[in-house]
């Protein structure tokens, strides 16, 4: 669950000037989260399929605000909503979390949902974070045998795998399938009575992968739905990787840092057909404004060498770049691969954000550097401030270097603020260089 509030970095600064270093007691002026009833919730046992939701209570037992900033579960099968983000003093709140059990497997399962705040006592897992716990056992009356049945490995695209496995109950010497639900597109499915003593009558189930499966990771989920009231629906799925005969080597494209020199770098990948010889490359897709892309044919009609370049102008900061390649292939007509590497800023503020920190009525000071990291000769140019409050000057000093200095007149009102300052670079890809400024006035 995400919150449009104020940043967690002033948040958390809102109490510490009023604590004393030993003291275990909220200060002055601060919020205290109160649990009302308990933080820990053991629901049990439950069938394969079932939805748990518990309901957790807190509240305001300080004399400011208490903010929740973020609400962050521990698992994907979970999910968690809270009533009131922001709690006046007395006010109370609850938080819901809700865990899904579908297709999950049987054993016991220990979840949690962590609540950031603003109350510096609380220290679950750091200061300022509240750990809620809910915990049980997940169990399926159903069985699949052999073990392992849901994996496949390694397969030709073209010439899939079939799949027989049994389902059985535990609790019942016979149950029928009502309906299988599954990807018709991908699989075939039948299934009949089998046997397997003492009186008991499993389903014999037949798993047939049609031609042509994508290449690549394989994932497909199955549902069975029976004639047993305890568990209705018991979930199965097949995993495994395609193998297709078009390939590509390496499988990724990984730049990794990059720090921008006269050598741009750059990156090739291998296309080829592992049996035939008739390819053709009919286009790539690609960012035509971050790559420059070259295609050589090593052999022809059967291996092709694809190199990306970044361009001097790319952006700086981590990137994931997807390359589509199409070919004259009738089962393989798109090849897909990722690009990633992170470019490396040439000039940075040190420190990296200003923080202007007093009183009603001061007047405040901030200043930081603005350096090159590799030597690059660089211009700077101040923009307009969107906080017109705000007084910023920018001076070069030497060995390339800038002060940015900031100042805020006094206020005559308490409180925290948010902006940030701009300025204008003459390098390429780095056009822009935004420093954040934070402010927190206190009465």
């Amino acid at each position: 669950m995400k919150f449009k509030s104020l940043p967690l970095y002033l948040l958390l600064s809102l109490c510490p000037l009023y604590a004393s270093p030993t003291s275990s007691t909220p200060p002055k002026k601060c919020p205290r989260l109160q649990i009302v009833g308990q933080k820990y919730y053991e629901f049990g046992t439950i069938i394969q399929g079932q939805t748990v939701k518990h309901r957790f209570r807190f509240k305001n037992a300080g004399n400011a605000p208490l903010r929740i900033v973020k609400i962050k579960p521990s698992c994907y099968c979970s999910s968690s909503k809270i009533s009131k983000r922001i709690l006046q003093p007395g006010e109370e709140a609850s938080l819901v979390l809700e865990f899904h059990s579908e297709g999950l497997e049987s054993r016991y399962y220990d979840l949690w949902v962590d609540v950031y705040h603003n109350d510096p006592t609380q220290k679950d897992v750091g200061k300022y974070v509240t750990r809620f716990y809910m915990s049980g056992q997940v169990k399926t009356l159903f069985r699949f045998a052999p073990a392992g049945a849901s994996y496949l490995g390694n397969f030709e695209s073209r010439y899939p795998p079939s799949k027989t496995i049994l389902l059985f109950a535990e609790h019942l010497n016979r149950f029928r399938i009502t309906k299988i639900e599954y990807n018709p597109k991908l699989l075939h499915i039948q299934y009949s009575d089998q046997p397997i003593g003492k009186g008991k009558i499993a389903k014999k189930i037949t798993i047939q992968l049609k031609p042509n499966i994508p290449p690549g990771y394989f994932f497909t989920p199955i549902k069975f739905y029976t004639s047993d009231k305890q568990q209705k629906i018991v979930f199965f799925k097949l995993v495994g990787m395609a193998i297709g005969d078009l390939q590509r080597e390496p499988d990724y494209l990984l730049f990794g840092p990059i720090q921008r020199t006269k050598n741009l770098p750059q990156k090739s990948i291998h296309i080829f057909l592992r049996r035939g010889s008739d390819l053709q490359i009919l286009k790539i897709e690609y960012d035509t404004n971050f790559f420059e892309a070259k295609l050589l044919p090593l052999l022809e009609k059967k291996r092709y060498e694809l190199t990306l370049t970044i361009r001097p102008n790319a952006p700086v900061g981590p990137f994931t770049k997807l390359i589509r390649i199409y070919t004259n292939q009738p089962h393989q007509p798109v090849l897909t691969t990722v690009a990633q590497g992170n470019i490396l800023p040439r000039v940075e503020a040190y420190p990296a954000a200003l923080y202007l920190r007093g009183r009603v009525g001061q007047t405040l000071h901030a200043k930081t550097r603005i350096r090159s990291l590799v030597g690059a000769k660089f211009q700077a140019k101040l923009l307009p401030l969107k906080d017109k409050t705000l007084q910023a000057k920018l001076l070069p000093l030497e060995d390339n270097e800038y002060e940015l200095q900031l100042t805020l007149p006094p206020r005559k009102t308490s409180g925290e603020f948010y902006t940030h300052i701009q300025l204008q670079l003459n390098l390429p890809g780095e056009s822009q260089l935004t420093i954040p400024v934070y402010g927190r006035i206190l009465e």
